[in-house]
């Protein structure tokens, strides 16, 4: 009867360990799609400004703002998501995956051929393949919060 225990035990504990393992591999995915997202459009910054620009926003002076302020953003999301993790870090990467899911949809709609810039031209997504790709980083994000 002891035996019985030790081995429930046991295995409850294999079960957390692994689910901390799923959640870690998550999170660290996540992190790097940022980072990745992040420096890749300071190769082509043209590319980012010009899909900023479609949302309506053409002051040069914003543009700079925006644009770099977007891919800082970007970079210390991804590095809060790997070193220092916490539950409004979750929420913050939700809110702007959200974000980008809303611009994604409607260069969709727009049937807009152009790339929506999201990794620069390191790689090359269509609109409705990087509206997936943020749909499953959302619903990655949902299970580690």
């Amino acid at each position: 009867m002891f035996s019985v225990d030790i081995r429930i035990k046991t295995t409850d504990m294999k079960l957390k360990l692994n689910e901390k393992a799923v959640r870690l591999i998550i999170r660290y995915v996540l992190g790097v799609v940022f980072i990745v997202a992040g420096v890749s459009k300071l190769f082509d910054p043209k590319l980012l400004v010009a899909q900023i620009v479609k949302t309506g926003i053409s002051n040069p002076l914003l543009l700079q703002i925006f644009s770099y302020g977007l891919v800082g953003f970007e970079i210390v999301l991804g590095l809060l998501l790997l070193f220092r993790f916490r539950q409004w870090v979750a929420v913050t990467t939700g809110a702007v995956l959200a974000g980008f899911c809303l611009f994604l949809a409607y260069l969709v709609y727009t049937h807009d051929p152009s790339t929506c810039g999201c990794f620069g031209n390191f790689l090359h997504f269509s609109n409705k393949q990087e509206l997936s790709n943020n749909l499953v980083l959302i619903i990655g994000i949902i299970y580690i919060s």
